[in-house]
């Protein structure tokens, strides 16, 4: 089974352009796709910067389900941004939380009905590894060019814990550029 794939950052952070989605032949098997599901949180993010309000589909080429994560309301992430990942508009798969406590080292945890997986961003190395509860790589990527900018490389070591919609937009969310 495949398990490298990439895409291209965006140059701009709040870009509605869709993200191709890359296997290791370089052939596109889906997309991601940036929206707002009011014109409130579309104010809020692209213009006032208060407040994280992106919301995300995958859209993978062959199938019907659409995989999308969503921001939590204003009250409910005050304190840690928190996204919750859907399948096909009702079926929660897990809840993604930003646990950085300084910007310049991301790390996040990804919350599933089974485990916790644990984020974390290496800047200074452009490398980001998901792993589960006993420690075990889940997934590794990388990007190349300057810092949230150019492609970025993902390498799938455990494929059957999380579908691959799940690792795509987490790994997304771990690289694109925050306030």
């Amino acid at each position: 089974m495949n398990n490298h794939y990439s895409f291209t950052l965006p140059k701009l952070r709040r870009s509605i352009k869709p993200i191709q989605i890359r296997d290791s032949s370089n052939s596109d098997i889906g997309r991601l796709q940036l929206y707002y599901k009011t014109k409130v949180d579309e104010l809020f993010d692209r213009h006032l910067s208060l407040i994280d309000k992106s919301n995300y589909q995958c859209i993978l080429a062959g199938q019907k389900d659409i995989i999308e994560l969503r921001a939590k309301s204003v009250r409910k992430t005050l304190f840690k941004q928190r996204w919750t990942i859907h399948k096909d508009n009702n079926k929660k798969l897990g809840t993604l939380i930003n646990e950085s406590k300084i910007k310049l080292h991301p790390k996040y945890s990804y919350v599933t009905e089974n485990q916790t997986f644990t984020i974390i961003s290496d800047l200074g190395s452009k490398t980001i590894e998901m792993t589960n509860e006993a420690g075990e790589q889940v997934v590794t990527s990388s990007y190349d060019g300057a810092i949230f900018l150019g492609d970025a490389q993902l390498i799938i070591h455990k494929q059957d814990l999380l579908i691959l919609e799940e690792i795509l937009l987490i790994t997304f969310i771990s690289v694109k550029p925050m306030d």
